[in-house]
Protein backbone atom coordinates (compact mmCIF):
# COMPACT_ATOMS: atom_id res chain seq x y z
CA UNK A 1 0.00 0.00 0.00
CA UNK A 2 1.31 3.71 -0.62
CA UNK A 3 1.22 6.16 1.61
CA UNK A 4 -1.41 7.90 -0.39
CA UNK A 5 -3.56 4.76 -0.30
CA UNK A 6 -2.52 4.31 3.62
CA UNK A 7 -3.63 8.33 4.12
CA UNK A 8 -7.29 8.17 2.49
CA UNK A 9 -7.50 4.65 3.97
CA UNK A 10 -7.21 7.00 7.43
CA UNK A 11 -10.09 8.57 6.23
CA UNK A 12 -8.86 11.59 5.44
CA UNK A 13 -9.55 13.54 2.44
CA UNK A 14 -6.69 15.73 0.26
CA UNK A 15 -8.78 18.67 0.16
CA UNK A 16 -7.88 21.73 -1.47
CA UNK A 17 -7.05 24.45 1.29
CA UNK A 18 -7.91 28.61 0.84
CA UNK A 19 -5.50 31.02 2.80
CA UNK A 20 -6.86 34.81 2.71
CA UNK A 21 -3.49 36.68 2.56
CA UNK A 22 -2.76 38.97 5.41
CA UNK A 23 -3.78 36.02 7.91
CA UNK A 24 -1.57 33.10 9.62
CA UNK A 25 -2.68 29.86 8.67
CA UNK A 26 -1.71 26.61 10.11
CA UNK A 27 -1.58 22.94 8.52
CA UNK A 28 -1.60 19.57 10.13
CA UNK A 29 0.03 16.32 8.45
CA UNK A 30 -0.65 13.62 10.11
CA UNK A 31 2.17 10.97 9.20
CA UNK A 32 1.05 7.12 8.88
CA UNK A 33 3.33 4.18 7.23
CA UNK A 34 2.71 2.07 4.58
CA UNK A 35 0.12 -0.15 6.31
CA UNK A 36 -1.68 3.18 7.31
CA UNK A 37 -0.78 3.00 10.60
CA UNK A 38 0.48 6.43 12.29
CA UNK A 39 3.89 6.60 12.17
CA UNK A 40 6.02 8.01 15.03
CA UNK A 41 7.97 11.15 13.80
CA UNK A 42 10.89 11.74 16.73
CA UNK A 43 13.24 10.36 14.55
CA UNK A 44 12.10 12.56 11.56
CA UNK A 45 12.29 16.33 10.31
CA UNK A 46 9.64 18.05 7.74
CA UNK A 47 9.35 21.07 5.59
CA UNK A 48 6.78 22.32 3.34
CA UNK A 49 6.89 23.88 0.28
CA UNK A 50 4.91 26.92 -1.70
CA UNK A 51 5.02 26.53 -5.48
CA UNK A 52 3.19 28.50 -7.70
CA UNK A 53 0.73 25.78 -9.82
CA UNK A 54 1.93 23.97 -12.20
CA UNK A 55 5.43 24.83 -11.46
CA UNK A 56 7.02 22.87 -8.49
CA UNK A 57 10.89 23.57 -9.17
CA UNK A 58 9.93 27.28 -8.11
CA UNK A 59 9.73 27.89 -4.16
CA UNK A 60 8.22 30.92 -2.76
CA UNK A 61 8.00 29.68 0.56
CA UNK A 62 10.02 27.09 2.52
CA UNK A 63 9.30 26.28 6.33
CA UNK A 64 10.43 24.23 8.37
CA UNK A 65 7.76 21.70 9.93
CA UNK A 66 7.49 21.25 13.90
CA UNK A 67 5.70 18.35 16.02
CA UNK A 68 2.20 18.96 16.83
CA UNK A 69 2.98 19.08 21.40
CA UNK A 70 1.48 16.51 22.65
CA UNK A 71 0.94 14.49 18.96
CA UNK A 72 4.02 11.95 18.01
CA UNK A 73 2.27 11.69 14.73
CA UNK A 74 1.53 14.92 13.43
CA UNK A 75 3.42 18.18 12.17
CA UNK A 76 2.68 21.24 11.75
CA UNK A 77 3.27 24.11 9.87
CA UNK A 78 2.33 28.00 10.50
CA UNK A 79 2.19 30.30 7.05
CA UNK A 80 2.82 33.56 8.90
CA UNK A 81 0.64 36.65 7.42
CA UNK A 82 4.36 38.00 6.20
CA UNK A 83 3.90 34.92 3.35
CA UNK A 84 0.11 35.02 2.73
CA UNK A 85 0.13 38.87 2.64
CA UNK A 86 1.68 38.81 -0.98
CA UNK A 87 -0.21 35.75 -2.31
CA UNK A 88 -2.77 35.76 -4.93
CA UNK A 89 -3.83 33.17 -7.25
CA UNK A 90 -3.71 28.82 -7.09
CA UNK A 91 -0.24 27.61 -5.41
CA UNK A 92 0.67 23.83 -5.09
CA UNK A 93 2.24 22.44 -1.38
CA UNK A 94 4.45 20.06 -0.45
CA UNK A 95 5.81 18.75 2.48
CA UNK A 96 9.47 16.54 2.44
CA UNK A 97 10.18 14.29 5.21
CA UNK A 98 13.56 13.11 5.89
CA UNK A 99 14.44 10.57 8.26
CA UNK A 100 17.41 12.13 10.64
CA UNK A 101 20.66 10.30 11.46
Amino acid sequence: MSLYEAYKKSNSVFEDIVIIGGTDYVLEFPIYDSNGNKQIITSYSATWFLSPYGQPSINIAEIECLAKPGDNYTFTVTITKNITSSLSGAFTHQIEIVLDH
